[in-house]
């Protein structure tokens, strides 16, 4: 019996063609390229404005209203040793401090008497004015003067300050010489003011022997 012979089996393989470029794609995205490239050089070398700096000032603080004292009361006190003017409206009120008095009136007051040395030095003084309580708010502002050859400390409120203070500030002006009431001695004169008197009256005050 004759064998049949067996045809070799070929593999099939599955080859794909190679990929073949979309050369039109390619042509378009060129041409994109080069028009995005060439805009953005274009736009670059156009000159470009100059850009001014613009100058922002701070306007100042507004000064306080210059008042005409020309016109107000004189009062004097050679028991706690100083003279100065208070508005012609305002009306004594009795009965504040043993060795002290208030004037008043519907825009504004002053109240003065001698404190003696309860701290050491004028600046203890000044905080404990300051900040005991927070009569001139959380945040007040105290600064270094010198009235009639004598250091002071000008106490200002802060913006939280009560209402029920009225405005209140406040001026600590040491004596050139302790004053002596009944045995007690006072090194420190203090004057409070609303906030919107207190520099025109202070520019008022001296002291008198």
């Amino acid at each position: 019996m004759e064998q049949q012979k067996q045809q070799p089996i070929q593999e099939e393989t599955d080859i794909k063609p190679p990929f073949k470029s979309n050369w039109k794609f390619l042509a378009i995205a060129v041409v994109f390229s080069l028009v995005v490239g060439g805009g953005i050089l274009w736009y670059v070398s156009l000159p470009q404005p100059e850009i001014q700096p613009t100058n922002f000032s701070i306007p100042p603080k507004p000064k306080n209203e210059v008042l005409d004292t020309s016109t107000w009361q004189t009062y004097r006190n050679e028991k706690l040793g100083f003279e100065l003017k208070y508005p012609s409206h305002w009306k004594s009120e009795e009965g504040y401090f043993s060795n002290g008095k208030r004037y008043s009136g519907e825009d504004g007051f002053l109240q003065f008497s001698a404190i003696e040395e309860f701290a050491e030095g004028i600046d203890e003084i000044s905080q404990y004015e300051a900040y005991f309580d927070e009569p001139y708010g959380s945040n007040p502002l105290i600064e270094n003067l010198e009235v009639g050859g004598q250091e002071a400390r000008l106490i200002l409120p802060s913006s939280d300050q009560s209402k029920d203070m009225k405005n209140r500030a406040a001026l600590i002006i040491r004596y050139p010489k302790p004053i002596i009431i009944k045995e007690v001695r006072y090194p420190y004169l203090d004057l409070l003011v609303d906030a919107d008197h207190i520099r025109q009256i202070l520019s008022t005050f001296r002291f008198v022997e």
